[in-house]
């Protein structure tokens, strides 16, 4: 769930435009807002990277698997609340 927060809060981060040396606060700036459809874009995305990482099953690695298989049910049930 973490890593799906991250992934909505860096897509709201903007470019920065310039040398912020020697100036304080220079690189504050408003973060640009995600309507709701980009948001479940992001969820969407973040649900099927897990399911690709759970292929880890098949190496063997069953623990990382299960676990990023968790995490993509978790995001999916959002998805149905949402």
């Amino acid at each position: 769930m973490r890593s799906a927060l991250s992934a909505i809060d860096n897509a709201e981060a903007v470019a920065s435009t310039g040398s912020s040396e020697g100036t304080v606060g220079y690189a504050d700036v408003a973060r640009r807002s995600l309507d709701e459809g980009e948001v479940l874009e992001l969820i969407i995305g973040e649900i099927t990277e897990r399911e690709s990482g759970a292929g880890y099953l098949g190496l063997g690695v069953t623990e990382q698997a299960g676990l990023l298989q968790q995490g993509a049910d978790v995001l999916r049930e959002y998805l149905r609340d949402a």
